[in-house]
């Protein structure tokens, strides 16, 4: 314990006790007044602002829940489709693979048909959207037999 601690707090109450007394009302009324202001900012920060494609200042940008719903057409020929994935061979030798989900749909002439009744090699038509990851999955793959 620090030995001058005795000391201070005795000159600090001898002070106090020698001060005229003050009239506490108007400082308690400010110190309240200030409490009440300075509890109502954190109030404030706690709300949340909307962000939209307007605020960020790109106008034209689609909401994000539109570019998932577009769905884009790839042609080529079918190389391999297995449960998870489907390739095809687009032109100039580019390969395109696709994620395959439960509603990937497989048609043939506008009649659904069995992953299998598809032959490698064919020409087919890929219908298929972006995930959230930005991956494409396939939404139709329609065969035309003729």
């Amino acid at each position: 314990m620090n030995p001058w601690s005795g000391t201070l707090f005795r000159a600090t109450l001898w002070r106090i006790g020698r001060s005229k007394a003050v009239n506490w009302q108007r400082p308690l009324a400010l110190l309240l007044a200030l409490f009440v202001l300075a509890g109502s900012i954190p109030l404030q920060a706690q709300y949340q602002r909307r962000t939209s494609s307007r605020a960020s200042g790109n106008r034209n940008a689609p909401a994000p829940d539109v570019l998932a719903l577009a769905v884009a057409g790839f042609k080529g020929k079918l190389r391999a489709i297995d449960k998870k994935a489907i390739v095809i061979e687009s032109g100039d030798d580019q390969v395109v693979s696709f994620h395959r989900s439960r509603k990937t749909r497989f048609l043939a002439d506008d009649k659904e048909v069995k992953p299998q009744d598809i032959p490698l090699g064919s020409l087919v038509t890929v219908d298929a959207s972006k995930d959230s990851v930005g991956d494409l999955t396939a939404v139709d793959i329609i065969w035309k037999k003729s």
